[in-house]
């Protein structure tokens, strides 16, 4: 950026100007970079590196085109700028950082589209966005790299005859490292996600199972492991319902449904509703791992026919196994992850206002996720179970959850998530009208 001394000025910078060094009573310049006008001030101070007196210029604010006169932050105690060229650099890493956190309408609109189907061929996405193939190209890898976008397959383990549960587990005065945690937790295919909390409790556990013996067995499998039996540990356990958001399934649990898939015999001459033809496993397993990857290129990796990958993915689709190929943050961009359970003592209060809560619930906000990114109904204690990004320190989520569920503080208990030591969050930006919140209210509003 080009920056010159400046000779002849408007008279409302001049003035200024000449007031300033009147009022500091110091040596002052006046740079201007692009159309506006920064002042320096030049003194001398002693050297500590050279041992003696050095002069040095030190930027002290802008002079607006009406005159006026902006202190810079450093004056403030809010930064260490101590040039122009330091404040230009500042100020550049701010607008980055802005939008990364606040993204412009078109990275938006982009990750919306690319949440509701990873799948969807950057020509479609470019007319719907106005943009070039080749920008859009661009702003998608440039989302991909600032937020860790993977793709992946969103996979309702219902109509696999698989239901999902959640366990809070509290160890006594010692509890194992993470690594330790990882390696147990980390055997166990039905467990989904593991966080490590901050909070009442101690760990955050979601799994799918069959049935709560097999679920039973699964936590006494864990349980048992040589390191786990050194530490007391107190497992709550209860079922959660799906009720918005979702989380990426772990490659181990894809590998489990291999049980699933049929294979025609006297005994079973028909599939059963939850089980899987050979090649839908395939594609389904593949696509776990890669939700974008083309269907010629899966074809000739799975030694398909040329178009069968493609049939069974809508297959797939048809059948409910499969909702979407979607998208997962692993970069958010968040200050961190924070969990809520909320108690609900009285559902016919909460249901006098559902449908409110069902459209905050799912409405977006202006960062890249959405405001919540797992919502889900438990059984101990009834009521509620959060997860959602935190973006700022001074922001109160308690409060924000409070505000969404219309529960009282004193009924809500909160963590923070310090890590993930299995699995993988599902923050995305799904529109409000691809979720089936938003048909619940369309029907209710419907039947008035």
């Amino acid at each position: 950026m080009p920056s010159h001394r400046v000779k002849e000025v408007p008279e409302a910078i001049r003035v200024a100007f000449e007031g300033l060094k009147k009022k500091l009573n110091s040596h002052l310049s006046l740079v201007k970079i692009g159309d506006n006008y920064y002042v320096n001030e030049t003194a001398t101070q002693f050297s500590d590196e050279k041992n003696k007196k050095i002069t040095v210029s030190r930027y002290i604010g802008k002079i607006g085109s009406d005159g006026s006169f902006t202190e810079a932050m450093h004056r403030k105690k809010e930064t260490r700028v101590k040039s122009i060229r330091e404040l230009i650099a500042a100020k550049k890493l701010e607008e980055d950082s802005n939008s990364i956190l606040y993204p412009d309408d078109i990275d938006l609109k982009l990750l919306e589209m690319l949440s509701a189907n990873g799948r969807e061929p950057v020509a479609e996405l470019s007319k719907v966005l106005g943009l070039s193939q080749a920008a859009c190209k661009y702003r998608i890898q440039r989302l991909e790299k600032r937020y860790g976008i993977t793709y992946t397959v969103e996979v309702g383990p219902r109509p696999f005859n698989f239901f999902r549960y959640v366990a809070f587990v509290r160890f006594g005065r010692d509890k194992p490292d993470i690594e330790t945690l990882r390696k147990v937790i980390g055997k166990e295919p039905l467990v989904q996600l593991a966080l490590s909390l901050k909070g009442p409790h101690d760990l955050f556990l979601y799994m799918l199972a069959e049935n709560t013996q097999l679920l039973e067995d699964a936590i006494y499998r864990m349980r048992s492991e040589l390191p786990m039996t050194r530490y007391k540990a107190y497992w709550n356990v209860t079922y959660i319902s799906r009720a918005y958001g979702y989380l990426p399934l772990r490659q181990e649990f894809i590998e489990l449904l291999k049980e699933k898939v049929w294979h025609r015999s006297k005994e079973h001459p028909r599939r059963l509703p939850d089980q899987l033809l050979e090649r839908e496993y395939l594609v389904l397993s593949q696509l776990n791992k890669d939700g974008r990857i083309s269907f010629v290129d899966l074809d000739k990796k799975l030694n398909l026919n040329p178009g069968a990958s493609d049939y069974t993915y809508n297959r797939l689709i048809e059948k409910g196994m499969i909702e979407r190929v979607t998208i997962n943050m692993e970069k958010p961009q968040m200050k961190y992850p924070a969990l809520f359970v909320v108690k609900q003592p009285d559902i016919n209060a909460f249901n006098i206002h559902r449908n409110e809560f069902r459209a905050k619930l799912i409405a977006l906000p202006k960062t890249p996720a959405n405001t919540v990114c797992l919502e889900g109904d438990i059984g101990a204690p009834y009521g509620l179970v959060y997860i959602m990004p935190i973006y700022t320190n001074t922001e109160s989520a308690t409060k924000i959850i409070a505000d969404l569920s219309k529960q009282s503080i004193k009924d809500i208990r909160d963590y923070i998530v310090t890590d993930t030591i299995i699995g993988t969050l599902g923050f995305r930006r799904i529109a409000p009208e691809q979720t089936y919140q938003y048909n619940f209210i369309l029907k209710s509003q419907n039947q008035k």
